[in-house]
This record gives C-alpha cells, structure tokens and sequence, in this order.
C-alpha cells in the first residue's frame, strides 16, 4: 500500500504539470499568434529595454525558486500543499515562456 501512495505522490503531480501546460501552451500560442497591438511590448519599450526587462525577469524567477528551496529546508511539517501547488504554476509558466530559440541542439551524428 506505501509504493501505491509513493506512486501516486508522484504520478499526481506530474499529470498536474502536464495538463496545465498543454493548456497554457494552447492559451500561449492563441495570444502569440493574434494580431493585437496591445500584447506586443515591442509597441511601448525600446529593444534595449526589453533585454533589461527579461533580465530582471530571470533574476525574479531566480529569487522566487531560491525562496523555495528554502522555505522547504527550513520549515518543518507537512504543509506543503500550497507551496507545492505556487511551485507548479510558475514552474508551468516558465515552461511556456522559455525561449528555446538560443538552444544549439544538434542531432548526435552516427
């Protein structure tokens, strides 16, 4: 009965994870792809702006993980559920907001 409830501590999450993010992602490619100009931050900041703002981004992302981790380390108890629940939607949202196109991933040559 304990590797039941272990397996479902872990598939739970994980299937969370997964819905939101086929969800977010379908909500995410809905509003990249419309034509609005209110969406489109290029319309009021300069690209140099820009860059410092998706610095400052990264750097709260950052900041918001390391409060996590130690949240978790030091304070005992089980009452993790809605840190758990904080922690998969911004793990979601920085799933879909990750830019992927600065990747160098080449396919392994035979």
């Amino acid at each position: 009965m304990e590797i039941f409830e272990m397996a479902c501590e872990l598939i739970i999450p994980i299937l969370v994870f997964g819905v939101l993010f086929a969800v977010g992602k379908i909500i995410h490619n809905k509003l990249i792809n419309s034509n609005s100009r209110i969406l489109n931050p290029r319309e009021y900041f300069p690209e140099q702006e820009l860059e410092t703002l998706k610095q400052v981004y990264y750097l709260v992302m950052m900041l918001i993980f390391f409060v996590f981790i130690l949240y978790i380390l030091i304070f005992d108890g089980n009452d993790y559920i809605p840190i758990a629940v904080l922690q998969i939607l911004i793990s979601v949202y920085v799933a879909l907001t990750l830019d992927y196109g600065s990747w160098n991933i080449e396919p392994p040559h035979p």
